[in-house]
This record gives C-alpha cells, structure tokens and sequence, in this order.
C-alpha cells in the first residue's frame, strides 16, 4: 500500500507526535517500516537496522524469532558492529495498538 494515501490517518498522526522525524518524508518512510514490521513479524521479537539514503529508508532485520530466549541467543551471535547499530523491540498484533518501532526491551 502507498503510504501516501494514510497521509491524514490518524495512526500517522500519532506516530509522528511521539517520536517527530526530521522531515515529513523521513516521518513516512519510518511509519511505513513500522507498519511492514507489525504485518512481517507479528508477536516476535526484531532487531533491526535503519538505513538512510536521504529520506528513503532502507530496514535490515538482522534478527526474529518469537521466542525472547532464541532472540538473545541470535543477538549474542551478531557481530559487534551489528549489534551497536541494531534497534530491538517486540512486535505486537496488527490489529492490536499503534506500534512505534525502536523501542528498548532491555
């Protein structure tokens, strides 16, 4: 889906108010990183990179599983680079809460 057709939703809205990108595009290109997220990964764990390219993002998951003790046996196995660069967070339902990734468990 476009993210520019959800441009006035509400959700939208709301993730831009708690955590404000730097630019309109870059708050876009991150809500619609979330959103993949939420609808790839529902329930598990996910450690990711976000790569900009101006305001385009680029998301690498370097790991998930939905099972916290394989997710930090995964993580141990990263290479340190990875592992400094990485954002880790639990992925709820989609059809539960707004979910603003980035988040730290730990």
């Amino acid at each position: 889906m476009d993210p520019r057709l959800l441009e006035d939703s509400e959700e939208l809205k709301e993730a831009m108010r708690l955590c404000p990108p730097t630019t309109r595009a870059k708050g876009m290109a991150r809500w619609a990183a979330d959103r993949a997220l939420q609808d790839k990964h529902p329930g598990q764990y996910v450690a990711y990179i976000d790569n900009w390219i101006g305001d385009e993002l680029d998301r690498v998951v370097v790991a998930n599983t939905p099972d916290l003790e394989e997710f930090n046996r995964l993580l141990k196995a990263l290479e340190p680079g990875v592992r400094n660069q990485m954002q880790r967070t639990h992925v709820p339902d989609p059809n539960g809460p707004l979910f603003i990734g980035g988040g730290e468990l730990w």
